[in-house]
Order: C-alpha cells, then structure tokens, then sequence
C-alpha cells in the first residue's frame, strides 16, 4: 500500500514531512502513528492505515506536493 501525503485543509496543497516515527523496515501497526506532518497551519501525527512493514520513499525535512507517495506499507 501506497503512503501518501494526505490532504489536511480545503487549502491544503504541500506539507513538509518532518520526521519519521518509525524506523525504516519496522513494523508498524494499523493507526500507530507512523510520520509527524507540518503544514503552515498545524503539526500532525499521521497514522497507519493498515499494519504492516514500512518503507520510507520521502526524506525528512522535504516538502511534497499533497498525494505524492512517502513511503510504503508491505
């Protein structure tokens, strides 16, 4: 599965993916909290959407489009 930047706000169209919570190969379990999302507006946790092993695709401190594919899920 496909982890994505996920849109936030109407006005949402980047956020910059501050760190990864979970070490890249680890498992992870559906809602923990895999990776800490910044917008201009707010600091999220983002949760898993299923369990599974995590792949990290996106670097910490980048800024991506909404809907581009951080990482993902096996």
């Amino acid at each position: 599965m496909e982890i994505r930047i996920p849109k936030l706000g109407m006005e949402m169209t980047e956020a910059t993916l501050a760190k990864w919570l979970v070490d890249d190969g680890a498992h992870v379990g559906q809602d923990q909290p895999m990776y800490l999302l910044e917008t201009d507006k707010v600091e999220t946790e983002v949760g898993a959407p299923i369990a599974g092993v995590l792949h990290h695709i996106g670097d910490e401190g980048a800024t991506y489009p909404v809907g581009e594919v951080i990482g993902e899920l096996d």
